[in-house]
């Protein structure tokens, strides 16, 4: 792969719109540790080493990492390669710790009303440590969402203006 990652196990999403998908990311995080999940539509713009630079800077008491996302405010820098993450939704690319994933599985409702990527940003984002990468190291692809059931361009590379 380009990114250099060769060790994965491949989670089959569960069909359903956007419920399915909730479900899946749901079993997705169930008994996780440390986990990087990547939607099947997610492209990268950098490298491992990026990742493991950026996760060096890391607190020791982080929860979520995004690698990109559609930023919907300014963000503020955390380090070199990190800012805070406040207010931004898409997961497509989200590296977990230990906490974080076991947070994250224990509080989300899959069978809610809101989608994963909309709790993440309401709830996750202003109770936990969240990070996004500065610069994005992964976009979401544009194409045929299985999800919403039409194409889809979220355009997350413009939304990176908003990282300080």
């Amino acid at each position: 792969m380009r990114f250099g990652i060769s060790d994965f196990e491949r989670f089959d999403a569960i069909d359903g719109g956007y419920k399915g998908f909730n479900m899946s990311v749901h079993g997705a995080l169930k008994d996780e540790s440390e986990l990087l999940l990547l939607e099947d539509d997610c492209l990268f713009t950098g490298t491992i080493n990026d990742l493991l630079a950026a996760k060096a800077q890391l607190p020791n008491d982080w929860d979520l990492l995004y690698l990109g996302a559609n930023i919907k405010a300014p963000m503020n820098r955390y380090s070199e390669r990190l800012n805070y993450l406040t207010d931004a939704w898409t997961s497509h690319a989200i590296l977990y710790s230990n906490k974080g994933a076991d947070w994250c599985f224990k509080n989300f409702d899959p069978k809610g009303e809101l989608i994963y990527d909309e709790w993440l940003r309401a709830v996750v984002q202003k109770m936990l440590k969240v990070f996004i990468t500065n610069p994005m190291l992964a976009l979401q692809a544009p194409g045929f969402s299985d999800i919403w059931g039409k194409d889809t361009n979220y355009g997350l590379k413009e939304t990176e203006r908003y990282l300080q």
